[in-house]
This record gives structure tokens, C-alpha cells and sequence, in this order.
């Protein structure tokens, strides 16, 4: 059950960030929080039903979605008109006009692209491993399971 539990709390935390992805606002920013606070919370209550490698995959994962999370604050500011910067390029979205900003944004652009695909990996990974461990547990008799 550990594992359902903990899995459940990471597709959340997955669709709260996909959501921010989409859109940077106030909501998505505190609802990806929340879920976050929420997987850590649960991957800390079901630790002792973890293997080691199976638990520092979690703990990287929280990590991963620490750096996304910060790079979205700091999108968000930056947006807002919080942080001003002298070396101007133009970026746009799609949808979107033309938008002067700075190379430090565009640079957090892609650091966000790369923790969104590295916390996708990490899930995907581990959604592979509770698997494995689930198809396991059904395979060998009772008495041979794993706690």
C-alpha cells in the first residue's frame, strides 16, 4: 500500500506540474507547492516500506521539483517585473507577442526545461521500480515476500 500511496502523491505533484508548465500564476505556483510538500510528506511516512535505491530515486525526485519550483518563482518574478535586467533579446510564446527579455531569462527557461525532464525521468524510473516490485510481490508465494 506504501507504494499506491506514494505513487499517488507523485501523479499529483505531476499534473500540479505540468499545470505550471502551461501557465505561471499564483495558483499553479502554490498548488505545485502544496503537492510538493505533500509527496515529501508521504515518501517521509512510507520510508521504512522503501529500499535504499528506491527512497534516494524519491529523494532526488523532491530535489528535481525543488529546482523546477524555484525556477518557476523566479519566471514568475521576472514577469512580474520584479527583476529588470540591461541586456535585452525578444522572446515570445506561443499565443503570445513579441516580449523583450533578458538572457538570464532565457537561460532560466531551459534550466526549467531541463529539471521538468529530469523530474519526468526520475518518475518515469520510478514508476518502472513499482512496478517491478509490485509484479514481484504478486509472483512469489506469501511466505517468500518482502516485508
Amino acid at each position: 500500500m506504501a507504494f499506491f500511496r506514494v505513487w499517488e502523491c507523485l501523479v499529483q505533484l505531476d499534473r500540479a506540474g505540468q499545470e505550471l508548465w502551461n501557465e505561471i500564476s499564483d495558483s499553479t505556483l502554490s498548488n505545485f507547492s502544496d503537492r510538493r510538500h505533500a509527496a515529501e510528506h508521504c515518501i517521509a511516512e512510507h520510508a521504512l516500506f522503501f529500499p535504499e535505491d528506491v527512497y534516494a530515486a524519491l529523494q532526488k525526485m523532491i530535489r528535481a521539483a525543488d529546482f523546477y519550483l524555484s525556477g518557476k518563482v523566479t519566471l514568475s518574478a521576472i514577469r512580474s517585473g520584479q527583476v529588470i535586467s540591461d541586456e535585452m533579446i525578444m522572446l515570445a510564446g506561443p499565443g503570445q507577442r513579441d516580449r523583450f527579455v533578458d538572457n538570464e531569462v532565457r537561460h532560466q527557461i531551459e534550466q526549467n526545461k531541463r529539471w521538468l525532464s529530469r523530474y519526468r525521468k526520475l518518475l518515469k524510473d520510478i514508476r518502472w521500480s513499482f512496478h517491478h516490485k509490485v509484479r514481484l510481490s504478486e509472483i512469489r508465494p506469501l511466505g517468500e515476500r518482502d516485508g
